[in-house]
């Protein structure tokens, strides 16, 4: 069974999609804005790369804080573990 996401989850699906595509979106645009004579193509490419850019950073953060809050280590760790790192 699905767990339902929350909005800030949602939001943050969202803002990390769109970081995937800006840069896509960029290098499309600077293909056909050179194959088609379009205009302001550098500051289109530059717009979508400080784009991506940015919300990679405050994904990071985002993501970074979430778990932090979230990650429990054990107080030991099991004897079976540190076994299998042995051999």
């Amino acid at each position: 069974m699905e767990e339902k996401k929350t909005k800030s989850q949602k939001i943050y699906d969202l803002l990390r999609d769109l970081q995937i595509i800006l840069p896509g979106i960029g290098a499309l645009y600077a293909a056909l804005a050179a194959a088609w004579k379009w205009d302001y193509s550098e500051p289109v490419v530059a717009t979508c790369a400080a784009l991506a850019v940015f919300l990679g950073l405050i994904l990071k953060v985002k993501s970074k804080r979430y778990f932090d809050d979230k990650i429990i280590l054990p107080k030991e760790i099991p004897p079976e573990i540190i076994e299998t790192w042995e051999d």
